[in-house]
């Protein structure tokens, strides 16, 4: 008796709009009940949790988060099928479809839609869902340019016609008349006027952060004041490098100062006031930004509670964080973390059989492998093609066959071998990312040589600065950037029956032209090629994002 399927539904709702047409968090829920049971189904409670919120406002980065957590567990074999309510339930980005199919069918997971099931390895059953995906990716982005447009087209209305925007925060002490026009809280006016006195006062002027507290105001707020909303303007900015939209629309508001000079006077004096190193910071970082959450994906920060001297690193908290590990007491001490990693790389990077290895380990991925096969297939078919062509030819010109016999043989064989062609020229470009063993051996050696250098030039360092700057650059270099999944490099680390785990996930480093690690390649030379003698493999400037290795 074969088991039930355990499928993992993947509901997420876009707009107010779709809730309507009874597409809500709940109506989802309801309809993939009824079409798991009417196929024999079970839903693991477990699998419950690829589900958008309700009652949140959509977004955007939450939902990419649910996304990139169903397919890491479709690699783990947590359940044997996706179900979503509607096709349009899957993604409105062509690209990650695509990647989220491939790993899909990488796992031997299946796909359905309602009770019907979509056979990813069927090309119809695929260009189905990829033709589906790139119509919602264009209706997604329409309409929020249409909304981008909408915005900008009602602020320069408000603005022409002297109103203040509605359910919008206001610059300090402005506020929303009744009739819709700009008014001035006068009690918050007259303390910035005082607080710009305090901040002007020759003799005993004070900064901006003491003042606010003098005044028991907010500092930011009074920050941001000084800065931008002092006069009689005010900017609303309208920025979208999606579309390329940087908009900027003026809006006349009360001044709470009306002397130009005097707003001119502070802006000088917070120019000159500003700082850009921060000399009482007592401890660098050396793994920030790149501790990540193994569960979600939320990156770690770092802390040094006033109880003691240790520094840790600790779960960034927030409110759509839903993470066992976003809760009190995840912490991981910072310095045993750093000298793990420190240790393991140099240890890892100055070997090249041991880089050798880590890059061939995970370019054998299972899809890219069957793509072998079948091109191995297809390139065999491919000359026994060619040969019967060839025979038929040898037999025309010894008299065998006439040209009525030959021609429509031949035109047969031609036919069928150009969308042969066109399959494993596509094949042979998906693969080509694939470095082949001397690209390995040889970027391996350099990368090796780089990171020996780099740490016999950090032990002569006698002050911890040179010591931090060298480590911080190796760490740079090889957890820049993100994978082929899209996801970001770094340690992964997660708790599991009271103990912390880690994992390694980086790429070679870069070695510029020197021989010394570098965070950036150099630039391209004369003939196009990259001037870094061993490029990452997750570089743009590389074909593949693929080369990454990970290391437990």
């Amino acid at each position: 008796m074969t088991k039930p399927l355990r499928f993992a539904p993947f509901i997420r709702v876009s707009t107010e709009k779709q809730e309507n047409r009874g597409r809500s968090l709940q109506d989802q829920k309801a309809a993939i009940i009824g079409y798991v049971k009417a196929l024999g189904g079970t839903i693991p409670e477990s699998c419950w949790q690829y589900t958008g919120q309700e009652s949140a406002t959509p977004d955007s980065h939450s939902e990419k988060r649910m996304f990139n957590r169903l397919l890491q567990d479709a690699k783990k074999g947590i359940f044997d099928a996706v179900i979503v309510c509607h096709t349009d339930r899957w993604s409105r980005d062509n690209k990650k479809s695509k990647e989220g199919v491939e790993i899909l069918k990488a796992a031997g997971v299946r796909f359905f839609t309602g009770t019907t099931e979509l056979d990813l390895f069927n090309p119809a059953h695929e260009m189905q869902l990829g033709v589906l995906t790139e119509f919602n990716e264009y209706a997604a982005k329409r309409l929020a340019l249409a909304s981008l447009l909408a915005r900008i087209a009602s602020a320069r209305e408000q603005s022409e016609k002297g109103l203040a925007p509605e359910n919008l925060r206001l610059p300090y002490a402005r506020i929303r008349k009744p009739d819709g026009a700009w008014g001035l809280d006068e009690e918050k006016a007259e303390k910035v006027r005082i607080a710009v006195a305090m901040f002007l006062d020759a003799d005993n002027g004070t900064g901006v952060e003491k003042t606010a507290k003098i005044l028991g105001m907010n500092y930011a707020a009074l920050n941001r004041c000084f800065r931008f909303t002092l006069g009689d303007t005010w900017h609303r900015e309208f920025k979208s490098a999606k579309f390329n939209i940087h908009e900027t629309v003026p809006y006349r508001i009360p001044a709470i100062i009306e002397d130009p000079a005097t707003v001119q006077a502070v802006l000088d004096k917070m120019q000159k006031n500003k700082t850009y190193t921060h000399a009482n910071k007592k401890r660098e970082y050396l793994l920030s930004k790149f501790v990540l959450c193994g569960e979600c994906g939320s990156s770690y920060s770092g802390a040094t509670p006033n109880r003691g001297y240790k520094s840790y690193y600790t779960h960034l908290k927030t409110n759509r964080s839903q993470c066992v590990h976003a809760k009190p007491g995840a912490w991981i001490d910072a310095r045993l973390l750093e000298s793990i990693v420190m240790e393991r790389l140099e240890g890892m990077l100055q070997s090249p059989e041991s880089i050798e290895q880590k890059v061939k380990e995970h370019c054998s991925s299972p899809v890219v492998d069957e793509k072998r096969k079948t091109l191995n297939l297809l390139e065999n078919q491919q000359r026994q093609l060619k040969a019967e062509i060839q025979r038929l030819m040898d037999g025309y010109a010894k008299g065998l066959f006439t040209d009525e016999e030959v021609q429509p043989l031949i035109r047969d064989k031609r036919e069928r071998a150009i969308p042969l062609d066109a399959e494993i020229e596509k094949l042979r470009l998906e693969i080509s990312n694939a470095p082949s063993d001397k690209e390995i051996k040889k970027a391996a050696q350099n990368v090796s040589m780089a990171v020996r250098k780099a740490i016999a030039h950090k032990r002569t360092k006698e002050r911890i600065e040179g010591k931090y700057r060298d480590d911080r650059k190796l760490i740079e270099s090889v957890f820049g950037g993100r994978d082929a999944e899209g996801r970001r490099l770094g340690v992964y680390v997660w708790k599991k029956d009271g103990k912390w785990f880690y994992e390694l996930r980086g790429n070679l480093p870069w070695v510029n032209k020197q021989g010394q690690l570098s965070r950036e390649p150099d630039e391209p030379g004369n003939d196009g090629t990259p001037g870094g003698s061993a490029p990452s493999p997750t570089s743009n400037r590389h074909k593949s994002e693929k080369h990454a290795y990970r290391s437990l």
